[in-house]
């Protein structure tokens, strides 16, 4: 058994600190070397949500990856804010997180501020 605490939102998409020093790739990095010692039998004990497994905790943080990667080609192209969040980067993951704590909305937000570089 594992408590990963708040690197793992298992019913939604996450809150990255960023003003605490927190970002997209730690968060990443956090989840890997939990992905690294955990099998299919380890239990895995979210922040929020339900109690998971090892393939859900791998499926969030495939998640992570690609919308992290959707928002930050976004942003090297020049898009705004409003033209990230208009590009819908979650949309995939929508049916999944989209109803937890973070809206899709506001995980983009944090996302394009810290990968844009602004406040």
């Amino acid at each position: 058994m594992v408590h990963v605490g708040d690197a793992y939102y298992a019913d939604g998409y996450p809150f990255v600190h960023t003003a605490s020093g927190g970002s997209l790739a730690g968060l990443v990095a956090a989840i890997e070397t939990v992905l690294s010692r955990a099998d299919a039998r380890t239990v895995i004990v979210p922040g929020h949500g339900p109690v998971s497994n090892r393939a859900e905790l791998a499926a969030y943080r495939d998640m992570l990856v690609a919308v992290g990667k959707k928002v930050r080609e976004l942003t090297e192209q020049g898009s705004t804010l409003d033209e990230v969040i208009a590009a819908r980067p979650t949309a995939a993951f929508d049916e999944r997180y989209g109803a937890g704590g973070v809206s899709p909305e506001r995980f983009v937000r944090n996302l394009y501020a810290e990968l844009s570089g602004q406040p």
